[in-house]
């Protein structure tokens, strides 16, 4: 394990989110639901083995017919007959007995649901009440103001208006709709600003105390960011400025090269291009220092059409400053009028954002909205951008912020940290280097097909080839998969392993593998982390402590650190002489990765970087070996890392990647039991189960009657988190608030709407619970994880 790990903390307390439901109405629902419980008890005894028993002592057919009738009745949930049974007749005494307690059960959990139904709209009404004052708290606001500034509007609308008793359609979704916003606030699904800032932590296992809290729960200054996407606006403006145009050096694009004479060819699919000899001249001269009106207008038109030279001032996407990099691609050009007029443009944006970032309140939407306008008016385009989703630029600027709290784990609880992940660990990467084998297996049996005799291709063939392959690549469950489905079975409940079990994995592990992982510590206080539980979250196969905004504020606080940490990486990675690369992507989002150190290799398989700091992929082939595949560049073998965002389905360049190590399920089957090993739960409860159907068909108590039964049919805890087709991120829904079940009912109506057939949706616990958050004050708990760089290096005979 890595000594500094990431530490992610929700910005709002999560009491935000589960104290809008009044204690005594959790104490009323969990009052019905051990009704139902006790009463669903005795009908299972009663189907199972009392009728049956009962029937195989009872000759008369009338009295069997009568109690048919009454095993029907009790199977649909209805008060069963109760006719005195024959003299002597134990199993029939018993039966009757064990009715007579169907029947007594039956009226109870009737009546406590009935007492509760009656109560409902006062209890729905409370919880309107406390979202209604929970709406009016000004971090809200800002926070939505980021994430949907349409969204932000609506709020202040409702905020500021009386409580309304009798909600119109309008406001029942705007209320669902705070609701879910509230969730990613508040259960840390959402990493953004003040209400999602990204600290550190220290693993010291030579110190004594177990854990150091150093500063309180909150965020510093803002910084504040314009999106990657503007800086690509104003600059495609700017080329097509007629008064800027002719003073913009044109450039080659990196996806063409030269071919021999007067032939140029696209990098990526292979097209040829014969140039005339003028236009030659043109690409040979459009180095970037060039002014397009020194070129032959001509020749240079009918490039720049055909993309094959760029004109727009070139914008680094792999910086934090989109906006600063545009700005430096003006500096060179002449001091004329247009140039004059797009420096002014950059700068007003400049000091737009400053004033954002200045400002609070309306003040802060009023900055936005003139920054808005203004893109718009300049490019033509569209401000806003997926406004409210995740992982999106949703508008021209975003916030980041430094987290005030960081901590230090020594001791035992250190060490706790790393003995306890390490069978979950040895488990995952298992799987991945056995999904890895099969990789290479389906790569040389393609290569095999589609280039018969061949030794190498060019990598770029390779992709497409692969693309085109006949067979599809199809995972069956892995051996390591098939161990731990035989260990944990699928039965509900909470399975124990001991720690030694998956040691017995270890030996699949072929090379050096890595995973950034999240863990959680169930804790009721700072002074009780080191007896806490350790919950294992996710695993990603990405290096995702190395990438913006994550590692940002930690780099300009102690660069070297990060340079020492991925360097250690690298040198892990490469033992035995394996050379590193990775692989370059697009920057859609505000999100991207470091450039990690030499000696790892930049790949770019479409032009993202200067040609002069990434290796082009039209470089690259890919050699057919005893074992699969490998990729070759012009110094010989190179191992990508693999990506920081894992490709949706069969991804061509697995083979040519470590292995991914992430985590899976322990089990192969629907329900996923509780799994600890040792003192660390490696994976929480959960399941894939159909969804409550009746929930879209109901309203109110209806609804929620429905939600419960659906929870009790289903084993499922009252906060959980589920996975709806068509959302990018685990949802929390609390199965006590109706607004939180009228909010899930409406992901249900969509998800209907986009899968074709019943909808299934994938639950899990909430795991710590209320009860084991202690990050933050008394009352404004706040959910928290940390994030680790875990790495194995290859075994010695490796």
């Amino acid at each position: 394990m890595h000594p500094r790990a990431a530490l992610r903390a929700a910005g709002f307390p999560f009491a935000t989110v589960h104290d809008l439901v009044p204690a005594e109405a959790r104490v009323d629902l969990a009052a019905v639901d051990t009704a139902w419980e006790q009463a669903e008890e005795i009908r299972h005894d009663l189907l199972t083995r009392a009728f049956p028993a009962a029937l195989a002592h009872i000759p008369d057919p009338s009295l069997r017919k009568l109690l048919s009738r009454a095993r029907s009745a009790v199977g649909r949930h209805r008060p069963a007959h109760t006719a005195a049974p024959p003299p002597a007749d134990e199993p029939a005494t018993e039966l009757h007995t064990r009715l007579t307690h169907w029947n007594d059960a039956l009226a109870a959990a009737q009546q406590a649901q009935d007492r509760l139904d009656r109560r409902w709209e006062h209890v729905r009404a409370s919880v309107r009440r406390r979202l209604h004052r929970a709406a009016a708290d000004e971090a809200l606001h800002e926070a939505a103001l980021l994430l949907s500034p349409s969204f932000r509007a609506a709020l202040t609308a409702y905020a500021r208006a009386p409580f309304a008793p009798r909600p119109d359609r309008r406001t029942r979704a705007l209320e669902q709709r705070i609701t879910l916003y509230l969730q990613r606030l508040a259960a840390k699904n959402e990493t953004h600003s003040f209400f999602g800032p990204v600290g550190h932590a220290v693993l010291a296992p030579g110190e004594p105390e177990a854990v150091q809290v150093v500063g309180t729960p909150g965020a510093g200054p803002p910084r504040v960011f314009s999106s990657p996407r503007v800086a690509e606006g104003l600059a495609r403006a700017m080329a097509a400025d007629p008064g800027l145009g002719p003073v913009l050096p044109p450039r080659r694009s990196p996806a063409y090269r030269s071919a021999g004479g007067n032939r140029l060819q696209h990098a990526f699919t292979g097209r040829k291009l014969t140039l005339s000899d003028g236009e030659l001249r043109t690409w040979e001269r459009s180095d970037g220092r060039v002014a397009a009106r020194d070129h032959d207008e001509e020749p240079l038109r009918r490039l720049l059409d055909a993309g094959v030279l760029l004109a727009a001032p070139a914008v680094d996407p792999w910086c934090a400053e989109p906006l600063a990099s545009l700005a430096h691609a003006l500096l060179p050009l002449p001091d004329e009028p247009a140039v004059r007029r797009w420096r002014e443009c950059v700068a007003r944006f400049e000091a737009g954002i400053e004033e954002f970032a200045r400002t609070g309140g309306d003040a802060r939407a009023v900055a936005l909205d003139d920054l808005e306008r203004e893109y718009g008016r300049l490019t033509g385009e569209p401000p806003q951008r997926g406004g409210g989703r995740m992982y999106a630029d949703r508008s021209v600027l975003f916030e980041e912020r430094e987290s005030t709290v960081s901590l230090r784990f020594g001791g035992a609880l250190a060490d706790a940290l790393t003995e306890g992940l390490a069978p979950a660990l040895t488990y995952w990467a298992a799987a991945a280097c056995q999904r890895h084998a099969a990789q290479q297996r389906y790569a040389a049996e393609a290569f095999d097909a589609l280039w018969p005799g061949r030794t190498d291709v060019p990598l770029l063939t390779y992709l497409v080839g692969l693309a085109r392959a006949p067979r599809p690549l199809t995972l069956a469950p892995t051996p390591a998969e098939q161990w731990a489905h035989a260990r944990v079975g699928e039965e509900p409940g909470e399975v124990v392993l001991d720690p030694r079990e998956p040691a017995a994995l270890a030996g699949a592990i072929t090379g050096p593998v890595f995973s950034s992982v999240d863990v959680l510590i169930d804790a009721s206080a700072p002074d009780r982390l080191a007896e806490g539980r350790l919950v294992l979250g996710e695993a990603h196969a990405g290096h995702l402590l190395s990438v913006f905004p994550t590692d940002h504020f930690a780099r300009l606080a102690d660069p070297e650190a990060a340079l020492r940490r991925d360097r250690a990486l690298i040198e892990t990675l490469a033992a035995g002489g394996r050379r590193i690369g990775r692989l370059v992507g697009g920057r859609t989002t505000k999100i991207f990765p470091y450039p990690l150190p030499a000696p790892a290799v930049a790949v770019q398989l479409r032009p993202h970087l200067d040609p002069a700091s990434a290796v082009p992929a039209a470089d690259l082939r890919v050699r057919r070996t005893a074992e699969g595949v490998e990729l070759l560049d012009q110094e010989g073998p190179l191992v990508l890392l693999p990506p920081v965002r894992p490709a949706e389905g069969a991804d061509p360049f697995a083979a040519l990647c470590l292995p991914a190590v992430e985590s899976i399920p322990w089990g192969l089957g629907a329900v996923r039991p509780r799994v600890r090993v040792g003192r660390t739960i490696v994976q929480r409860a959960g399941r894939e189960c159909p969804a409550p159907e009746e929930l879209p068909r109901t309203r109110d108590a209806a609804r929620m009657r429905a939600a419960r039964a659906w929870m009790r049919r289903y084993g499922l805890p009252e906060l959980v988190f589920v996975r709806v087709p068509g959302e990018p991120k685990p949802t929390l829904v609390d199965l006590g608030n109706p607004l939180s079940v009228d909010a899930f009912t409406g992901l249900l109506r969509t998800a209907a709407d986009r899968v074709p057939g019943p909808v299934s949706v994938g639950v899990s616990e909430m795991l710590p619970g209320p009860d084991g958050l202690w990050l933050g004050a008394e009352g404004a708990r706040l959910t928290c994880e940390l994030r680790i760089l875990a790495t194995r290096p290859a075994r010695p005979a490796e």
